[in-house]
Formats: structure tokens, C-alpha cells, sequence
């Protein structure tokens, strides 16, 4: 298994909350974040980085952690119940019924995913995930691929993920805004303090606080934690009478490989070279790796 980016930020274990506002879009439970579900009694579920309590029901009795506590639990915290296959761990997890594992390779050449909106997102994983799930035995990248929309995307091979392209979830200034970035959105994101007059914006925070603007320029906001698969936060607009314009947030990939993520080097006189994935989708990633 391999996350487009280095680990989360927060880790991998447990965090721990003390306010609503360190949850995103979820509340603080317990000392832990939980999130809406509705197939919860009480609407709520941990999240996936809560410790002894992770992916169960709020107010549900907790049992072995190995095992889906009550009969309406949809996320497992080790060991996925008999039929169910999952692939990869933490924010990124991706699980079928075990029959309806991909059984079929497929290769994604140069195109831009809508991952709101494309066909290639997988309608059998279970739980409707909030991301773009992408499936495969073997899974080749090939050419230029972008991807943006709302959700994240999330790569899974049951076997070799390869990629022979490049793979881009980056936000451009005047292009595309990465797949999952959460713009401005004011429950994941502290905006900060805006410039003084002829200022420049500060940037997004996410995993470490955004650059401060130049010249009475304005300061970035707090981070926020988080407890989702998610992409970065908008910067701020400068100040000025021709005002320069804030950059989007960066978006998401997770990378997920029952076997290898390989680097394809058709060439026989070089090294085989690192998948080439955008440095500004690996800064917004957020994918935990097992603990």
C-alpha cells in the first residue's frame, strides 16, 4: 500500500479532541471526532482515527476490535466479517463484498477524470465512500491523467499498480482544481487574517500553516484536524487595486496495491524512475498508512 503523500500529518493511530472545531465536519465525542451516519441509532459513527472506538456507533457497545460492533456497522477496524474484502487502511480504506472484487486489469491513458461525474468510479465499493474509487486487478497509468470534481480519488490494484504517466490532482492557477480540494470551505478550513492595503494573501494551511503574504500581507489561518480523505484549503486574495487572485487548494490521490505500485521503464540503457506524481498532489494528499 502507498499513499500519494508521506503519512497523515496527524498520524495514523488516535487523535484526540477537545471542541467541535477540531472535527471538521464532524463533532467531538468522548474525546474523539465523530461523523453523521444514518445508519447509526444515534446518527453518529467514529471516525477511523479514534482510537479503541474507531468505526463504531456512537452510544453502541463496543466488543473486539476485530470484529464490526452492531449489526448496522458498515466500517471495520482490523479485520473485515467473512465476504468482505478491503484493500489499503486508514482514510483511504476500500472495501467490497468479496464477490464483487475486480477481476478484470485496466489502463487509464491521457484524459481528465471528473471524479463527481465519471463512469470509472467504482458503484460497487461498499459503504458510498465520499471519494472516486478506481478498481482493477492490475491497474496501469498511462499518458497524462488529471483528475478533478469534488471527491477524492482513490487508486486501488488488487494486484500491480503501474504508472508509465503522470499523474496530476494539482490545483493550476487559470486550469483545473485537484480532485477533493475543499476550496474555502469554513468547517475544514481557517481562512486567517486578510492583507493590509497593497498586501500579498497568505497561503492554505493543511498539514503545516500556509506562508504568510509579503508586505503588510495577511496570515494564514489555524489547521484544522482532520479525520476524512481530503484535499487543501483555498490561500487568501491580496490587496490592492489590481489585486492578485488566491490559488485553489491542492487536491487528493491515494495509491492502493495488493501487490507492488511499480515505476514502467520501457527502456532497457536506464533505472526504472519514480512514478512521476505532482509535487503539489503529494503536499495535499492526506492518506494514512497502517500503523
Amino acid at each position: 500500500m502507498l499513499g500519494a503523500a508521506a503519512c497523515s500529518p496527524f498520524g495514523g493511530g488516535a487523535f484526540s479532541c477537545e471542541r467541535d472545531d477540531q472535527c471538521g465536519l464532524g463533532k467531538c465525542t468522548l474525546g474523539y471526532c465523530s461523523f453523521m451516519d444514518s445508519s447509526c441509532a444515534s446518527g453518529y459513527r467514529f471516525g477511523d482515527a479514534s482510537g479503541p472506538l474507531a468505526n463504531t456507533c456512537v452510544g453502541a457497545s463496543n466488543g473486539s476490535d476485530a470484529s464490526v460492533t452492531g449489526p448496522d456497522a458498515k466500517s471495520y477496524l482490523d479485520a473485515p466479517p467473512a465476504g468482505v474484502t478491503c484493500y489499503g487502511s486508514g482514510f483511504g480504506k476500500t472495501c467490497f463484498e468479496t464477490t464483487n472484487v475486480p477481476t478484470t486489469p485496466a489502463t487509464l491513458t491521457a484524459q481528465t477524470i471528473n471524479t463527481d461525474t465519471s463512469p470509472l468510479c467504482s458503484t460497487l465499493v461498499q459503504n458510498n465512500p465520499g471519494w472516486c474509487v478506481i478498481a482493477a486487478t492490475d491497474l496501469t497509468i498511462a499518458g497524462a491523467v488529471n483528475a478533478t470534481g469534488g471527491k477524492p480519488l482513490v487508486l486501488v490494484a488488487t494486484g500491480t499498480l503501474s504508472v508509465d504517466g503522470t499523474l496530476d490532482v494539482a490545483s493550476h492557477r487559470g486550469g483545473q482544481t485537484g480532485a477533493g480540494s475543499v476550496g474555502a470551505n469554513a468547517q475544514l478550513c481557517d481562512p486567517g487574517t486578510p492583507p493590509g492595503n497593497n498586501g500579498g494573501g497568505a497561503g492554505g494551511s493543511f498539514g503545516t500553516v500556509g506562508g504568510k503574504g509579503g508586505n503588510n500581507g495577511g496570515t494564514a489561518g489555524a489547521i484544522k484536524p482532520t479525520n476524512a480523505l481530503r484535499g487543501g484549503c483555498d490561500g487568501q486574495d491580496g490587496k490592492s487595486g489590481t489585486n492578485g487572485k488566491k490559488g485553489a487548494g491542492g487536491g487528493v490521490v491515494y495509491l492502493i496495491a495488493g501487490t507492488k505500485i511499480a515505476s514502467v521503464d520501457r527502456s532497457t540503457h536506464r533505472a526504472p524512475r519514480a512514478p512521476r506524481v505532482s509535487p503539489a498532489a503529494r503536499a495535499a494528499a492526506v492518506a494514512a498508512r497502517a500503523a
